[in-house]
């Protein structure tokens, strides 16, 4: 983990990097400017920022977390010895994720920056697993014989139980999964997926038309029964204008 200090006042500058350095994490940079801070962030990013808000150059450490997060995801601690109520509240706007006072004590600085690395690395393990998620959710690989057949999820037309299988219907062919519609729906339920039987998964994209008299859809030229219980759901999610 890298961590870069803007400081400018050497005495702080030099126990911002003992602590970092006792952490066991590493210090990028110790600068004092905020044009040499943006010019090296076009060439690395540190993990984390310990920023003060009284630095040399054009912007100050308010307006040069404004500019870094305009760019990029990287977290910031205000550590400063200004203490009054507007340079806090303009401190706040920035989504910095702490703000500190000088002089401070080593604990609550340790503390911070630990929380805030950490709050940084189970973030970037959230996003991997939406990303994961979303992967497996625009497609999956299905057997058949021995191939495994690539199947896109929008280009289903219906899924419909058979015991603890899943008979999943496309335009021109359809495969067997062993896995129950219950385990299916779970998936793909918030992608334009509706339960309109207990026994059927319909992608509400596919669906042609409604007969309300049979209680059925017209899927994709496919015929696929309307359960009484899911009638409202189903009419409600396709826009259905009374009269």
């Amino acid at each position: 983990m890298d961590i870069l200090i803007i400081e400018d006042e050497i005495l702080y500058a030099d126990q911002l990097e003992m602590l970092v350095d006792k952490l066991g994490y590493s210090v990028l940079a110790s600068l004092n400017e905020s044009s040499s801070v943006l010019n090296l962030l076009k060439e690395k990013l540190p993990d984390l920022i310990l920023m003060d808000i009284h630095i040399k150059g054009i912007y100050d450490g308010i307006e040069l977390t404004e500019k870094i997060h305009a760019n990029y995801e990287i977290p910031v601690i205000f550590i400063t010895s200004l203490k009054d109520e507007f340079t806090f509240k303009r401190a706040s706007r920035t989504d910095a994720v702490n703000f500190i006072i000088k002089p401070f004590q080593e604990l609550q600085l340790q503390r911070a920056i630990e929380l805030a690395l950490r709050k940084k690395i189970l973030s970037g393990e959230a996003q991997k697993e939406n990303d994961f998620k979303d992967a497996i959710e625009q497609s999956f690989f299905v057997r058949q014989n021995q191939n495994l057949d690539k199947v896109v999820v929008t280009n289903i037309l219906y899924i419909e139980a058979d015991a603890n299988y899943s008979i999943i219907h496309l335009k021109d062919k359809k495969y067997v999964l062993k896995m129950s519609l219950s385990e299916l729906s779970r998936r793909f339920i918030h992608q334009n997926f509706l339960m309109t039987h207990r026994s059927f998964l319909v992608n509400q994209e596919k669906i042609d038309s409604v007969n309300l008299q049979e209680s059925t859809l017209i899927v994709g030229g496919h015929t696929v029964p309307l359960s009484r219980r899911n009638k409202v759901a189903v009419l409600e999610a396709i826009n259905y204008f009374r009269e």
